[in-house]
């Protein structure tokens, strides 16, 4: 009864027919050459942006800059568009070879749809503008060099509620509608990054966001999973965009260690402010291993501490740590198993215990299809442990825009006693340039 129910929302929205033909337009499509890779999994790209970040994650701002750079097999081909596209790129490379400034963004808009909510609101659309900037004002084109690097983000809803907090409208514990939130305006990072000892190490200082960091996961939450239990480790504490300082070196060829500190109570819409809930920090230390510096992303196994302070303003009178561990490896540069666990105590994260493992591959063309599990036992002791289960499918439509639709399958959700399972449709697009 409850896939019916939720079949009933989709179609009574005129979304269920749209979701099929996306799966079918891919297989029906022109078959083209893979993308051209070899050993470490690397890409081509159209600007140049070639560029993996020293330590940083896919969401890092020199993430998303790679990422979106990257050439794409689409199923439906406009060649009437090629020399739009080819000056467009050849612009934005010579910005970079001659300044040194780099740029991108999406515009990304995800609808998500669920068969039982507590509060009668059984759907959420949400839309995000981000653009994506660099610039390297030491060293262009040498190993230690020096840049400014920023994400600046709107976050805007369509509906009353966002898909970010579409969790709290069905008892959910955590986030499954990703970063989709409504908060206009807000700088997500603005830092400093300068590398030294030939481009060995690393030290940044500024505004930036711990997770993108710490512990990161090989794919964007705006190109792959939705669910943030997923893409993200629930068990560590994972504070928002602050003022902090990191660093990080490769230590020989294949192992890293990075560390950081930085405000605890920053938020991602709190004007800039430091310290604006007091002198209070969250702190990280990582190391680990893979068998090349080209590979970190996509062979990587890795042992992350971290620890918050008290924040009295917070209500968390105590202060957390925990440690966890996690896994990728690229086999066939197609298929991407990952494994992560993590153990903590304290009540600054979601759980005390997580255990998430999955699967992604990459199938017609460059698109991706994966499929993960996340189990968590919360912080809260009172709470039943929550399993959640999310499969997507990302679909290159066309060169610069995708289409993911996903569904996911949540267990016993801790906040609602009233359900033992909660099935939830999703269907993201994404626009880049």
């Amino acid at each position: 009864m409850k896939l019916k129910r939720l079949a009933k929302v989709l179609v009574e929205r005129r979304l269920l027919k749209f979701w099929l033909a996306a799966l079918i337009i891919p297989v029906a499509g022109p078959l083209h050459a893979q993308e051209a890779s070899r050993e470490g999994v690397q890409f081509e790209h159209k600007a140049g942006y070639s560029e993996l970040p020293l330590f940083g994650g896919p969401n890092s701002a020199l993430g998303q800059l790679e990422e979106n750079d990257r050439v794409r097999k689409p199923a439906i081909r406009t060649p009437a568009l090629d020399p739009v596209r080819e000056s467009w790129f050849d612009w934005k490379k010579q910005l970079s070879e001659k300044y040194g400034i780099e740029f991108s963004g999406h515009y990304a808009a995800l609808y998500t749809a669920v068969d039982e909510s507590l509060t009668g609101e059984d759907e959420a659309f949400g839309g995000a503008y981000r653009f994506v900037g660099s610039w390297t004002l030491i060293g262009k084109g040498e190993p230690n060099n020096g840049r400014i690097a920023t994400v600046l983000d709107h976050r805007h809803a369509y509906t009353d509620t966002t898909p970010g907090a579409f969790g709290g409208q069905v008892g959910y514990l955590g986030i499954p509608g990703g970063l989709f939130g409504d908060i206009d305006f807000a700088v997500v990072s603005l830092d400093w990054q300068q590398r030294f000892n030939d481009g060995e190490a690393m030290i940044l200082v500024g505004r930036y966001t711990q997770d993108d960091y710490q512990n990161i996961f090989a794919l964007s939450p705006w190109s792959s999973f939705n669910n943030l239990n997923i893409v993200l480790d629930p068990s560590m504490f994972l504070p928002e965009p602050s003022w902090g300082i990191g660093a990080g070196s490769w230590v020989g060829e294949q192992w890293y260690g990075l560390a950081g500190i930085k405000d605890a109570n920053g938020t991602i819409d709190d004007d800039l402010e430091l310290f604006s809930d007091g002198e209070e920090f969250s702190s990280f230390g990582e190391i680990g291993w893979s068998p090349a510096r080209d590979q970190r992303y996509f062979k990587n196994v890795r042992a992350t501490a971290w620890h918050i302070d008290a924040r009295s303003d917070a209500e968390q009178p105590d202060s957390s740590y925990g440690i966890a561990a996690a896994g990728n490896w690229t086999l066939d540069n197609k298929m991407f198993p990952f494994v992560r666990a993590g153990w903590s105590e304290g009540d600054a994260p979601l759980f005390n215990r997580s255990f998430t493992a999955g699967l992604v591959y990459q199938v017609i063309k460059t698109d991706l299809i994966g499929l993960a599990v996340n189990w968590g036992d919360p912080a809260d002791s009172s709470l039943p442990d929550q399993t959640s289960t999310e499969l997507f499918w990302r679909i290159q439509l066309l060169d610069q825009f995708d289409i993911a639709p996903s569904v996911q399958y949540l267990v016993d959700p801790a906040l609602n006693p009233n359900e033992n399972e909660i099935w939830l449709f999703g269907t993201r697009l994404r626009l880049t340039y």
